[in-house]
């Protein structure tokens, strides 16, 4: 079996690597509790644990992840777009897969640039092709860091290699001294710096705190759904229609509600008043809404806009509320209390079939994070009732 590890190269710029080293410290530190972690002085109770290489005479310090040891190329760029703003405006993600393949994220003033690879039909199961090892964008890119111009055709020769055994660990070895990279610490990950040299690395062990595995996301909302009555409803009765959502991106202020669909265009009911409630169904506070009739053309419109409505840091999915938790019941509760619950009282007004459109979103982000619910709504003629003799 091959190597596979990650690091980030994080160029210091015009600072010293004394002062560069500590901005990337203090920043990771806050990038963790950002995440909702605390930090905490033994490894063995931490959830996570980054390691910042030691000061060398190379322009560069590399940063090491255990969660990106996985392979997992989506934290491995949230850390190296964070590490690009902390001290010399660039980073360098390096992710090595079983020794053959070699991919480089270039990553400036917080952007991600570009991805090279050496081998990029590698998860394809396509064969290397040198003619598309990378694009002519990538090798730009990473040419910008060779101040002597001279050598920027052996960078381009060290992406044209034929060899396919550890192919990966050879580039890598080439592109280092052209790059200023210390070359043991550029093909170092996580789980292979070599225990006689942790002393000189700054360890930085977090846990997650409990019910705090929150969205960064902008304000968003998810995991929509409503229903309406389950039994029959006949002209005249009440009916309450009820859509539920969950915060899935940062906390905000405000929301809007609308309420549309043929059900209203064609009058099949009539919606007297709304309530709505934040967190669990059981518990959470009922707040009423005053709905505002608004006309499009034909079409018949509900309305509101709650500018004080508080909607909280949310989590992405369900699974986010019970992996940091420590019981199945602190899971429950955390992904509860991003529940927003909106309840319709209507009435039947005419016999037909039709649907109605719920929708609610944030009022910073309505467009991109918003969602709504259909219900499909029968109104049915009252039963008849015989004359008393």
């Amino acid at each position: 079996m091959g190597a596979f590890f990650t690091n980030v190269q994080v160029h210091i710029g015009d600072l010293t690597a004394k002062v560069a080293r500590t901005q990337i410290i203090d920043s990771i530190r806050k990038y963790a509790a950002s995440l909702g972690f605390t930090e905490v002085s033994d490894q063995g109770q931490s959830t996570r644990t980054i390691l910042v290489g030691p000061t060398t005479p190379y322009p560069w310090i590399a940063v090491y992840d255990e969660a990106t040891e996985g392979q997992d190329k989506r934290q491995l760029e949230s850390l190296a777009e964070l590490l690009c703003t902390t001290a010399g405006e660039a980073a360098i993600a390096i992710l090595v897969h079983d020794s053959d393949l070699l991919e480089l994220g270039i990553f400036r003033r917080g952007v991600k640039r570009s991805w090279i690879s050496n081998w990029p039909g590698y998860f394809e199961g396509r064969p290397p092709n040198s003619t598309e090892t990378a694009s002519s964008r990538g090798l730009d890119e990473l040419n910008s860091f060779i101040s002597d111009r001279a050598l920027a055709a052996d960078l381009d020769a060290a992406w044209a290699q034929s060899e396919i055994s550890e192919n990966a660990i050879h580039i890598l070895g080439n592109i280092s001294p052209l790059l200023d990279w210390d070359p043991e610490l550029s093909s170092l990950g996580f789980l292979s710096v070599p225990k006689a040299k942790l002393a000189t690395f700054v360890k930085l062990c977090f846990e997650r705190v409990p019910g705090e595995n929150r969205s960064m996301a902008p304000p968003a909302l998810g995991h929509a759904g409503g229903h309406g009555p389950d039994s029959r409803v006949g002209v005249g009765d009440s009916l309450l229609l009820l859509m539920i959502g969950h915060s899935i991106g940062g906390a905000s202020q405000g929301l809007i509600i609308t309420i549309w669909g043929p059900a209203l265009d064609r009058r099949l009911i009539d919606c007297d008043e709304a309530t709505i409630r934040l967190g669990p169904p059981d518990a959470g506070a009922l707040r009423p809404v005053r709905l505002e009739t608004a006309q499009e053309s034909s079409r018949v419109l509900y309305v509101a806009n709650l500018a004080d409505f508080a909607i909280p840091r949310g989590l992405s999915d369900p699974a986010s509320a019970f992996q940091s938790s420590g019981d199945v019941e602190t899971g429950l509760a955390g992904w509860l209390s991003t529940r927003i619950e909106l309840t319709l009282h209507a009435r039947a007004l005419k016999v037909g079939a039709a649907d109605i459109h719920i929708g609610i979103a944030p009022t910073s982000n309505a467009d991109a994070g918003q969602i709504s619910a259909t219900i499909h709504l029968e109104v049915h003629a009252p039963p008849m009732t015989k004359p008393e003799r």
